[in-house]
């Protein structure tokens, strides 16, 4: 999966998004926010019922999309 992903663009659309949406404050607290994403059963259960709904989504699991956010933003 990581190899399909450009970093560099993925980054930049997400900072333009922010700035868009007026939530640069999250992007600039990204440790703490990516940190409490990564520690939340709510949302690994949310993922869990997605992923078994649509198959494009079937065995990523939720560690994989934390761990590449946090690459991502640590870049």
């Amino acid at each position: 999966m990581k190899k399909d992903i450009d970093f560099e663009s993925l980054k930049i659309a997400i900072q333009k998004k922010a700035e868009e949406r007026k939530t640069l404050v999250y992007l600039e607290n990204v440790d703490k926010y990516l940190k409490d994403i990564k520690e939340s059963e709510e949302l690994n259960t949310i993922w869990e019922s997605y992923s078994r709904k649509f198959p494009y989504a079937e065995g990523i699991q939720f560690s994989e999309i934390t761990n590449i956010l946090v690459e991502i933003f640590n870049m």
